[in-house]
């Protein structure tokens, strides 16, 4: 299925050559880009190991119906997610709990050609694109696109892409703080044979969780109530997020409530709070640690999303998002949030 939206947006880029925010595409980057947007929906299979540090996620792809993705650190496999047939299902092997989704996407998960087309969208914004030429990696043809930004003439980020099924073999993000973040492919095949308990997490051990049942909404006065102390939520005063909605989790082990908050651009943030656990390691897999009200902060930053982490009071606290956040805007956030009595 083609995204209109997202193809008038690629075209657009191309035709007004970097006016209204666009990127420049040199004619080698623009013929890139139109054979994409002009290739077919039809997904190859593909087995997929990339490296993070010492991140790793395993991709497993049988069809745009059928896919799982494992992740692993330094002490082995601690999540995940499968697309099967309409439905996700999310593993977490260190609480034992098996969590169903009902997917309302109709046409599966995005391919690796619209993962390839959404990340060259959001990184051509403000930047030039270079098409660096083509090579060879892991005895794959790859596309190798440089994009620069266009006020500091500085590398804002490299893709790596299979020519044949435009999957990501590697990519290099650069960071405000001029640091490199590299995810690099350490296998790849093309049309696997994979084993049927391969998209099975079905497991005994484990407690099994259907999230229709487990979220109900609640108010901003309600959240308070659901803990047994008191907490910390952002300020009244906080004139830039409005709270839009929050929902509790009634049936988890712990007590767990998300709340959502939306800023005059529709940028949301969630907050994510429940009871302490024991085992929180606040240096694990945090890219930066900040005393912030005398906590230390656990700063998760991605190119995809931005996480904060924190525990206070008893409580555990975090804050996500997708990107295009500052540190500074989640440090002020968390300062400007008030303690809230019973």
């Amino acid at each position: 299925m083609v995204n209109v939206k997202r193809t008038w947006y690629v075209f657009f880029c191309l035709l007004l050559s970097g006016l209204y925010g666009c990127a420049y595409a040199s004619m080698n980057a623009t013929t890139l880009l139109e054979n994409a947007l002009n290739a077919s929906d039809d997904i190859t299979a593909y087995e997929l190991i990339m490296e993070t540090n010492s991140f790793t996620e395993h991709y497993f792809v049988a069809d745009q119906h059928t896919q799982r993705l494992d992740y692993s650190d330094e002490n082995g496999l601690f999540f995940s997610q499968m697309h099967v047939n309409g439905a996700i299902i999310e593993k977490d092997y260190e609480r034992y709990e098996l969590t169903k989704y009902e997917n309302d996407e109709q046409h599966g998960m995005p391919t690796a050609r619209e993962s390839f087309l959404d990340e060259v969208e959001y990184l051509s914004t403000n930047a030039e694109i270079e098409l660096l030429g083509e090579d060879t990696f892991l005895k794959r043809e790859v596309y190798k696109l440089r994009f620069v930004d266009q006020e500091t003439n500085k590398r804002k980020a490299e893709l790596w892409v299979d020519k044949e099924s435009f999957v990501f073999l590697k990519t290099i993000y650069i960071t405000e703080e001029n640091l490199e973040i590299v995810s690099e492919a350490t296998y790849f095949k093309t049309n696997p044979t994979f084993e049927d308990d391969q998209f099975n997490l079905e497991e005994h051990l484990f407690t099994s969780i259907n999230n229709t049942d487990i979220f109900e909404s609640i108010g901003y006065e309600e959240i308070k109530a659901q803990f047994a102390g008191p907490l910390y939520l952002p300020s009244d005063l906080n004139e830039e997020w409005s709270f839009k909605e929050a929902k509790v989790s009634y049936e988890l082990e712990l007590a767990y409530v998300v709340a959502t908050f939306v800023n005059s651009n529709k940028k949301e943030i969630q907050l994510f709070i429940q009871d302490a656990e024991t085992f929180y390691d606040p240096q694990r897999n945090s890219d930066e640690l900040i005393k912030v009200r005398g906590n230390d902060v656990s700063f998760v930053w991605e190119p995809s999303h931005h996480m904060a982490n924190w525990q206070e009071g008893g409580l555990h606290y975090s804050l996500f998002t997708k990107r295009d956040w500052q540190k500074e805007e989640a440090i002020r956030f968390i300062e400007e949030m008030s303690f809230v009595k019973l």
